[in-house]
């Protein structure tokens, strides 16, 4: 099911986004699928390291025809306590996929249900409504946005990314290509 909804963004200004929120089945598997023509499709994750305890990502961004456009993994960025590490997350892959030049996009990833409603929030009265304010801001960067649940099988190569990221503390970046690790599972 598909829902198309467009929001003023920010009362001052008149830009408008073309924020959708697609809703799949969860639980059931599938295979990853490319996004529409004109689109990327930002696949990101997160995961605590059982071993360190610390919070990691990966993104990995792929065209229509599938090809890698991008790569990114690493440490989450340190957030205020009480801030869940995934909001941290959301802010590097889409600061990511926006350095990239990418304003387009499909962002499919865990379920985080701040996503959804992202612009029906009231004004900031949390030290976490300050950091979903950084995410509306990006997100106001796009052209067109996307947010897409993504499932353990559609995300294999990200969730792979993520396990590299385990061994690094700073974040691995690449460019018009994906890790040698996970090519197989593209």
């Amino acid at each position: 099911m598909r829902g198309r909804l467009g929001w003023k963004l920010f009362k001052e200004e008149a830009k408008e986004v073309d924020v959708s929120v697609v809703a799949e089945r969860i639980g059931q598997d599938h295979v990853w699928m490319p996004p529409g023509e004109g689109f990327v499709k930002v696949n990101w994750d997160v995961a605590c390291n059982s071993q360190s305890h610390s919070w990691h990502m990966g993104v990995l961004i792929r065209d229509h025809g599938g090809q890698a456009m991008g790569a990114m993994c690493g440490p989450v960025m340190s957030l205020p306590s009480g801030v869940h590490p995934k909001i941290g997350a959301c802010i590097q892959a889409l600061s990511f996929a926006l350095d990239m030049g990418f304003t387009a996009m499909v962002f499919e990833g865990p379920s985080v249900p701040f996503l959804h409603n992202l612009f029906a929030r009231p004004v900031a009265t949390r030290i976490e409504d300050m950091w979903l304010e950084e995410v509306q801001n990006l997100v106001q960067r796009c052209g067109h946005f996307i947010v897409s649940l993504g499932s353990v099988t559609s995300n294999l190569a990200v969730r792979e990314l993520v396990h590299r990221g385990f061994s690094n503390t700073c974040s691995i970046v690449w460019v018009e290509e994906a890790p040698v690790e996970i090519r197989c599972v593209l």
